[in-house]
């Protein structure tokens, strides 16, 4: 009786794999979490400097730098 039962517990055991997610799941995950940090440094960034008039240009210039660094991370990457 006792071997019975344990063997269940193995089969049930078994048949519970654990699911991952694929390749393209995983690069979903990545890219949204790339994303959400990317909003919280701008949100973080547009309340530090956005508040006050005399840094509202270091804003302004982090913005310019981050759009004009994009397509050259883009740019390099290709061949």
């Amino acid at each position: 009786m006792d071997r019975t039962r344990t063997a269940r517990l193995r089969a049930l055991c078994f048949h519970r794999r654990r699911h991952r997610l694929t390749l393209f799941g995983r690069s979903v995950v990545l890219i949204g979490c790339e994303l959400l940090a990317n909003a919280i440094c701008w949100i973080v960034a547009g309340i530090l400097f956005g508040g006050r008039r005399e840094t509202q240009p270091i804003l302004s210039l982090s913005l310019l730098a981050w759009v004009g660094a994009v397509p050259l991370r883009v740019r390099e990457r290709m061949p």
